[in-house]
């Protein structure tokens, strides 16, 4: 229960408030962050390997030129040697494959050792065929059958209208995503620590609210049962402290009013009570309010017994026999 009426409290929703502000503010920066910063790493992915691609069709070309005039001759022995030592020493790229492959899709060389079957075989990829057709643009990302994100960049080999063959790379972007997840973990685990640090400081900065509201409620309380003593601490001029200035005065106010009343009741009490006339005074309702101490000794009545009983019985009279002396009463 007293945790229940916590969060009923003014302290309780305050601190709610802060949170989920900073909970949004995380949220839709930590979005956009992430957003940018996974396009950023794509971009950056496609245009690096894009880069190699071209730069490795401008090395291949000549030794594809050159293979052209060893098939003439018939030979072709050394210049696969040194495509495979272009290929594997000069543009190795990590988690990446690279195919070589000539003007009738015949794969040349890979950088891939256990893949070394496939030389000799035609590739027959889309975005192969579309760069044996002269298009520069050939690029995919897609998934394999292991789960792994991968993307496909095929670049046409030759200058001009005549194409001696293609340069094909298949590389995996499981490094990018692996980086972008351990930025994600990075960006969740400083938005929870941020939450954190925003309950502390909540709970205390709102309690330089909360408390002082909480003393002029225990003040007002004791004002209520009639202790003047205590005053509202005032820690500040703002707001609040402005409150707490007003309530002490508007307490001495009530005070003074008070102990001026008390003072006029006991002046009337000491003139009631040393007069030598008895007086009796009803309220509206014809009732006993006040009866002076010379009025109680004539009628022979105690004060206790007497106040609050209607004036005819007190006087010993019938309700009639009053009527017939105030004319005022029985119109009424």
């Amino acid at each position: 229960m007293k945790g229940l009426r916590f969060f009923q409290s003014i302290q309780a929703k305050l601190i709610i408030i802060y949170v989920l502000l900073i909970l949004i503010a995380m949220q839709l920066i930590g979005v956009y962050f992430i957003r940018t910063l996974e396009s950023y790493f794509k971009t950056d992915f496609i245009d690096s390997h894009n880069k190699q691609a071209l730069l490795l069709t401008q090395f291949v070309e000549p030794y594809l030129s050159a293979n052209n005039e060893d098939n003439k001759a018939g030979d072709t022995r050394k210049t696969y040697a040194d495509l495979n030592d272009v290929v594997n020493n000069l543009f190795a790229i990590s988690n990446a494959e690279i195919q070589v492959i000539d003007a009738n899709g015949i794969v040349l060389s890979t950088s891939m050792a256990s893949h070394q079957a496939i030389v000799g075989q035609k590739n027959t990829q889309t975005e192969v065929s579309r760069a044996l057709q002269g298009i520069k643009d050939n690029q995919r990302m897609f998934t394999d059958l292991d789960g792994i994100r991968k993307m496909i960049i095929a670049k046409p080999i030759g200058s001009g209208v005549k194409v001696n063959g293609a340069v094909y790379i298949i590389a995996s972007m499981e490094d990018l995503y692996n980086t972008m997840n351990r930025i994600n973990r990075f960006l969740i685990t400083g938005t929870l620590i941020a939450l954190g640090l925003t309950a502390v400081l909540g709970v205390l900065l709102t309690a330089t609210i909360t408390s002082p509201i909480k003393a002029i409620t225990r003040q007002a309380t004791a004002v209520a049962e009639g202790r003047f003593n205590d005053k509202v601490p005032v820690l500040g001029k703002d707001e609040i402290g402005q409150l707490g200035q007003t309530f002490n005065f508007m307490m001495e106010r009530l005070k003074d009013a008070l102990s001026l009343n008390e003072e006029e009741k006991e002046k009337l009490a000491s003139i009631l009570t040393n007069m030598n006339d008895g007086l009796i005074a009803t309220d509206d309702q014809g009732h006993v309010i006040v009866i002076n101490r010379r009025a109680k000794q004539i009628l022979q009545v105690n004060e206790d017994t007497t106040l609050g009983k209607p004036l005819y019985e007190v006087l010993g009279i019938t309700r009639e026999s009053m009527r017939q002396q105030d004319p005022e009463r029985t119109r009424r």
